[in-house]
């Protein structure tokens, strides 16, 4: 499994401080990840007088800053779900098992 050191890279996000509950948090979030899928669309229809890197990237920064503030709602450490996605792919790419979609590849 190729080795990234995801942790220094965690540890340039500025910390945040959440001013809402999980329910807020959550929404926020969705409505972040909804916003950022108009940018992608915007890429896959080719529209030439559009800066997709540089709208892409300010569209992801509430993207990561939602997602911070629900772990933290929810006490999770991004730590925790970091381990835990690595330790899933890493048993899926040790069986061969990165081909497809889903637990299945």
């Amino acid at each position: 499994f190729p080795s990234h050191d995801i942790y220094a890279l965690i540890s340039k996000i500025p910390l945040v401080f959440p001013a809402q509950d999980e329910e807020r948090c959550a929404f926020s979030l969705m409505k972040s990840v909804a916003l950022s899928c108009e940018v992608l669309k915007k890429k896959i229809r080719k529209d030439p007088s559009f800066d997709f890197t540089h709208r892409l990237e300010q569209s992801l920064k509430p993207v990561l800053m939602n997602y911070f503030d629900l772990l933290y709602q929810l006490d999770i450490s991004i730590k925790e779900v970091v381990d835990e996605n690595i330790e899933k792919v890493s048993s899926r790419f040790s069986r061969g098992l990165i081909k497809g979609s889903g637990d299945l590849r």
